[in-house]
C-alpha cells in the first residue's frame, strides 16, 4: 500500500538550491541581460530616489505616447504544444487567444448584476431572425491578419469554426488531421456556420433558437477560440499553419518553442490602430519543476508566476507580489469520472460506441431503462462507495496543509457566491462525517460481497498529472487518508493529459478519480450552466472533462427549450444538483484566490476594459508598466 510522506525540511532545502540554480541558469534562454538590469535597478532605486521618480514619469509617458515598450516574463510549469491550425489544436487554442494573438468573435464580461455581457470584437453586430432559428453576425471591416495574410472576413470565421468541428469539417481536413480536434469546439448549441457574404456569417441554432447560455461560447469568458486565416491555410498548407500561428490580435508570435518559451511581440506591421498595447513583448516560459519556477519568480527573474498552495499566502504577505486582479477564484472539486450511461448522441440520436466499465466499485454499466440508466442493482451499490469516500474527505486538513489556511472549504462544486447557493444554501456537498462514512462503507462491503466480488481486493485509481503541484500532493494525501480510514489500496496515474486524452478524455473513457477545477471557477457567476462540461453533446471529439452524464444532457435540452423561462431553468438546475448529490458523482473541496501573482514594482495596472475578465488570464494589451527598469 502506498503512503504519502511530506518532508517540508527537504522541500525548503530544495528551494534554496533552486534559487542558486535559477540565478545561474535562467528559465528563458538568452535572458542574461535581465540579471544585469536588475542590478542597476537595485542601485538606482535605493540611492537616487528623486531621479527614479522623475524617470518613471518620463517612461510612463513614453509607453503611452511612444508605442509599446518593455518586456514581461511569465513563468509557468506547463504550456501546450503550439499549433496555428484550427483542425488540429489542443489546449494551445485558448492560450493563443487569451494572449491576444488570436481574437474571439465577441468579448464577454458581466454587468453589476452578474448578467452576461456580449461586446463587439471580430463581430461588430448581430441580428436574430424573426423566428429565432438563426442569427446573422456582421464581421467588422478593416481588421487584418499578421504577416500580410489580408483582411479578416466572414470566410475566415466559417473556416475557423467549421474546419475545427468534426461535424462540419471538409473531407480534406478530416483526412489531414485524422481526427479533427479543437479544444474549444464543437458546442452542441451551435450548428455549422454558413457564409452569407464577405462580411456576414449565419449561425443556425441546433435547438431552433439560441441556447439557454446564449452566445457565451463565442466570448472571451468561455474556452475561447480565435479566428484563423483561411488564406494562410490555402496558400501554405496544413503543415505550415500547424507550426506558424497567424492571428489578427495586437500581438504576434516572435518565437514559439513549447520546450522553452513563447514570445509575443506587439505587431510590427502598423495595421493595428484599435488595440495598440502598452507592453512591447511577452514571454511565456516553461519551467517544469515547480520549485525552480518559484525560485526564479522570487529572485525577480519573472514578473508573473503561477503559484500554488500555501506559497500564495506566503508571498502575498510581503512586497512586491500581488494577485493578478482578474476576479478569478481557485476552486477545486473531486469527481468520479466515467461515462454515466449516455448511449445515444443527445442531439443527433445516433448510437454512441462507449466502454462502460464495471470492474471498479465506483462505476457500472447502464441499467435496463435507457432514460434512467442509474437505476440498476449494481449502481445502488456503487453509489454507496462513491458517497462513503466523499464523506471521508478531510477538507479542513487539506486547506491547512496545501493552501496555507488561505482557502475556504467548498462543499458544492460551484462558486460559493453563486446565486443558487445563496438562495438554497450549501446543501449539495458532502460534509466531512468520518463515522457516517465508515458505516456506509460497511454497508457497501456487505452488498459488494453479495454481488460475488471481494471488497478487500479493490484499488482506487486517480489521475493527478505530472509535476509536484497541489493536484498531485493533495490527491496523494487524500488517497493516503482513505487508505488509513478504509484499508483500501490506491494508485495514481501521472501520465500527462495529452498522453491519454484521446482514449480517456475526448474519447469518453475516463474512469479515474480526478481533482479538477470547479466548473464555476472563472470567478464570475455562471448561472450554474456547468452541465455542458460533462455531456456527450460535443461528441465525437469535443472536450467533456472526462465524463458523460445523461442527466446533464437532459437538463441542457430542458433549459434550451425553456430558454426564455428563468423559473423553469432554475427548477432544472436544482433537479440536476439533487441528482449529483444523491449519486455522489461530484463534490467540492476548496475555494480560494487563484494563484497568478505578479511583481507590482514592475507591472502597474491591468485591464480597464470591463469588469469580469476571464478567470484564467487577462488582456495583455491593457497591461501597463511602472516604468521601472
Amino acid at each position: 500500500m502506498k503512503r504519502l510522506v511530506r518532508n517540508r525540511l527537504w522541500l525548503a532545502g530544495a528551494m534554496v538550491m533552486s534559487v542558486v540554480i535559477a540565478l545561474v541558469a535562467l528559465g528563458c534562454a538568452g535572458e542574461d541581460k535581465i540579471v544585469e538590469v536588475e542590478k542597476i535597478v537595485t542601485v538606482v532605486v535605493e540611492k537616487e530616489v528623486p531621479v527614479v521618480v522623475e524617470k518613471e514619469v518620463i517612461k510612463e509617458v513614453e509607453v503611452q505616447m511612444g508605442g509599446p515598450q518593455g518586456h514581461i516574463i511569465f513563468n509557468t510549469t506547463g504550456i501546450p504544444a503550439p499549433s496555428g491550425w484550427t483542425s488540429k489544436s489542443g489546449g494551445v487554442a485558448y492560450w493563443i487567444t487569451l494572449m491576444n494573438v488570436m481574437e474571439t468573435l465577441l468579448h464577454g464580461g458581466k454587468d453589476s448584476f452578474g448578467n452576461q455581457l456580449y461586446l463587439p470584437n471580430v463581430i461588430e453586430s448581430w441580428k436574430h431572425s424573426s423566428d429565432g432559428t438563426t442569427t446573422d453576425f456582421t464581421v467588422k471591416k478593416g481588421n487584418y491578419f499578421h504577416q500580410g495574410f489580408g483582411e479578416v472576413t466572414a470566410e475566415d470565421v466559417v473556416y475557423s469554426s467549421n474546419e475545427g468541428d468534426p461535424r462540419c469539417a471538409s473531407q480534406k481536413s478530416k483526412d489531414e488531421a485524422n481526427p479533427v480536434r479543437h479544444s474549444g469546439l464543437p458546442d452542441g448549441d451551435y450548428g455549422c456556420w454558413e457564409l452569407i457574404d464577405k462580411y456576414t456569417v449565419r449561425q443556425p441554432w441546433t435547438g431552433g433558437h439560441p441556447g439557454a447560455r446564449g452566445m457565451f461560447e463565442i466570448t472571451t469568458d468561455a474556452y475561447p477560440w480565435g479566428v484563423y486565416s483561411k488564406k494562410a491555410y490555402d496558400d501554405k498548407g496544413y503543415e505550415w499553419v500547424r507550426d506558424n500561428v497567424i492571428g489578427s490580435g495586437p500581438y504576434e508570435y516572435e518565437v514559439m518553442d513549447s520546450d522553452k518559451c513563447w514570445t509575443m511581440v506587439a505587431r510590427q506591421d502598423g495595421l493595428e490602430d484599435e488595440h495598440v498595447p502598452y507592453v512591447e513583448r511577452w514571454s511565456v516560459c516553461l519551467i517544469p519543476e515547480y520549485a525552480t519556477m518559484l525560485a526564479l519568480f522570487e529572485a525577480g527573474q519573472a514578473h508573473i508566476g503561477w503559484i500554488e498552495g500555501d506559497d500564495i499566502n506566503r508571498l502575498l504577505s510581503t512586497q512586491p507580489w500581488k494577485h493578478a486582479p482578474n476576479g478569478g477564484k481557485g476552486g477545486h472539486n473531486w469527481s468520479w469520472m466515467g461515462n454515466y450511461w449516455e448511449t445515444v448522441h443527445p442531439i443527433s440520436g445516433e448510437p454512441l460506441e462507449r466502454i462502460h466499465r464495471d470492474n471498479n466499485p465506483w462505476i457500472c454499466a447502464p441499467g435496463p431503462d435507457p432514460l434512467k440508466p442509474e437505476e440498476s442493482d449494481c449502481n445502488k451499490v456503487a453509489k454507496k462507495f462513491r458517497n462513503a469516500m466523499f464523506m471521508a474527505i478531510p477538507r479542513k486538513d487539506i486547506v491547512d496543509s496545501f493552501y496555507g489556511g488561505g482557502a475556504t472549504i467548498l462543499s458544492p462544486i460551484a462558486n460559493l457566491d453563486d446565486f443558487i447557493i445563496k438562495k438554497y444554501g450549501d446543501i449539495w456537498g458532502h460534509p466531512n462525517n468520518p463515522e457516517g462514512a465508515k458505516a456506509l462503507f460497511e454497508e457497501w462491503k456487505a452488498d459488494y460481497k453479495a454481488m460475488g466480488k471481494n471488497p478487500d481486493e479493490i484499488t482506487v485509481h486517480a489521475w493527478a498529472g505530472t509535476g509536484s503541484g497541489v493536484r498531485v500532493v493533495a490527491t496523494e494525501a487524500l488517497l493516503t487518508h482513505w487508505a488509513d480510514v478504509f484499508g483500501i489500496d490506491w494508485a495514481i496515474d501521472t501520465t500527462p493529459q495529452k498522453g491519454w486524452a484521446t482514449a480517456a478524455w475526448g474519447g469518453r473513457e475516463g474512469w479515474r478519480l480526478v481533482m479538477d477545477a470547479s466548473p464555476t471557477y472563472r470567478g464570475i457567476q455562471m448561472r450554474w450552466d456547468s452541465e455542458d462540461w460533462y455531456t456527450a453533446r460535443s461528441a465525437p471529439m469535443g472536450s467533456n472533462h472526462g465524463m458523460e452524464l445523461l442527466m446533464h444532457s437532459q437538463v441542457i435540452a430542458g433549459k434550451n427549450a425553456a430558454w426564455d423561462d428563468p423559473v423553469e431553468q432554475e427548477r432544472l438546475t436544482v433537479m440536476d444538483r439533487d441528482y449529483l448529490f444523491d449519486q455522489g458523482i461530484h463534490t467540492g473541496s476548496v475555494e480560494g484566490q487563484h494563484g497568478t501573482l505578479y511583481d507590482s514594482s514592475y507591472i502597474q495596472s491591468w485591464t480597464d476594459r470591463h469588469a469580469g475578465v476571464p478567470w484564467w488570464m487577462w488582456d495583455p494589451e491593457y497591461v501597463t508598466l511602472t516604468g521601472k527598469e
